[in-house]
């Protein structure tokens, strides 16, 4: 749970400029894309409620073994109101502030940038730590999470993977609507069940159809050709990001619904938490929450049917698996699964 508890803004007024410079120093000396990505893999996925502050520290103090440039460290070391309190960070900024109240975790800290315009809003938040049980903790007494570090060059980027220009082919991941008496622009704004209304005004382009990005024309602007010669408009605020979420590069998606087989291998992490999903991870990529346990590897090859997959947007996926090893769960969220992890089984078949 996280609870907003002060908020500092700076506003800049403009006077005949087109664009001004953030003077809060905050704004300056944080990286801030790296430190999210620190809190999201680290703080978020290791501070549980009640760790002891022994094993804090053991955690996030150096040692000439770290091999993970990554890791937030303990900067500094503080007594306020009755607690301890430890900022930890790199050279990119603070993640975090981690409060111990009797030598147990009680809560932590971070600031978040909310940016609008020409104003920088940092709002500081409370967080509170998952609860996890006495084994858990127990556990994590011995535990070394620093043996699983991130590999930033390993960590897909869809800008560059779904970069599409002209002439690239692609396919569709999910239905999209289009409008017939607008130059069959596609909407992408509507539901497609809007396509069995209005005397058939608007139609659909199923999951799964290959389509060719055609050159940018000042009279028509961006189109997409079927490979049954028909085009379609691409008329959105933000072109073709816009479509982000509903269309990958054409042989390396698969449509949700579809059967698929792994392109490489996925390690497991089982929850044992209703509501709580089971993972698979591609190993450097994304990190593993401590409470949860390792279930094994997934091999490369292995048949599931793709229930939800972003390929080009968030990148997350959920599969149910065809035939799970015992103790294996059969459905798994796969929070990072970037276009190419699955193939059509059939593809996959066919390689072999």
């Amino acid at each position: 749970m996280t609870r907003i508890v002060i908020a500092a803004t700076l506003g800049v007024s403009l006077a005949g400029v087109g664009c001004a410079h953030l003077v809060q120093s905050r704004t300056y000396t944080t990286d801030y894309k790296t430190v999210d990505l620190q809190r999201r893999e680290y703080l978020e996925k290791e501070l549980v409620r009640g760790l002891p502050e022994g094993t804090f520290r053991r955690w996030y103090t150096p040692t000439p073994e770290w091999k993970d440039p990554l890791r937030p460290a303990i900067q500094e070391r503080r007594e306020e109101d009755g607690a301890t309190i430890y900022e930890v960070g790199t050279g990119a900024g603070s993640a975090g502030e981690i409060a111990f109240r009797d030598g147990v975790l009680d809560h932590w800290t971070r600031w978040r940038l909310m940016q609008e315009s020409v104003s920088s809003t940092w709002m500081r938040e409370t967080v509170e730590p998952r609860a996890v049980d006495a084994a858990t903790l127990a556990r994590l007494a011995s535990y070394d999470p620093t043996g699983d570090p991130l590999r930033p060059a390993a960590r897909p980027d869809t800008s560059k993977l779904c970069d599409y220009g002209s002439g690239d082919r692609v396919e569709t991941q999910a239905p999209l609507l289009f409008d017939r008496e607008n130059g069959n622009r596609i909407e992408v704004y509507y539901a497609t069940q809007r396509a069995a209304a209005d005397g058939g005004r608007y139609g659909t382009l199923p999951a799964g159809t290959r389509l060719v990005i055609e050159r940018w024309e000042p009279v028509h602007g961006r189109r997409l050709r079927a490979d049954d010669g028909t085009r379609y408009l691409v008329d959105l605020p933000l072109g073709m990001d816009a479509l982000g979420g509903a269309l990958c590069p054409e042989g390396t998606c698969v449509a949700p619904g579809a059967e698929a087989a792994t392109t490489r291998d996925l390690t497991i992490a089982i929850s044992g938490t209703d509501g709580d999903p089971s993972l698979a991870v591609i190993d450097g990529v994304t990190r593993i929450p401590v409470w949860m346990a390792r279930g094994g590897t997934l091999p490369a090859g292995a048949r599931a049917t793709v229930r939800r997959w972003n390929a080009c947007g968030t990148m997350q996926a959920e599969i149910e698996l065809e035939s799970p090893d015992p103790g294996m769960p059969r459905v798994l969220s796969v929070p990072v699964a970037p276009p190419g992890l699955f193939v059509a089984a059939t593809t996959e078949r066919s390689r072999r």
